[in-house]
């Protein structure tokens, strides 16, 4: 009795974005995973920014990947 409860589970949208974009790399399928990341870039570039991915896949590595989970989740995620 008179407990405090926190049952509010809080996961933003980009973040199931970034997961999925990570199963669909994992799987060998970089264009979708691309598709997924670009989506959430969206929101900080323009259209036609070099700073998104190109549509194919071929730029996206590992560490790309991990960096951007870095750069939205760390960095972005303080503002």
């Amino acid at each position: 009795m008179h407990k405090i409860e926190s049952d509010y589970a809080e996961v933003r949208l980009a973040e199931v974005y970034y997961m999925l974009a990570e199963c669909r790399f994992r799987l060998g399928n970089k264009a979708q995973a691309v598709q997924l990341l670009n989506t959430v870039r969206k929101r900080y570039y323009p259209a036609n920014s070099p700073s998104l991915y190109p549509t194919d896949g071929s730029t996206l590595t590992e560490q790309e990947l991990l960096d951007d989970w870095g750069l939205e989740f760390v960095i972005r995620g303080i503002n």
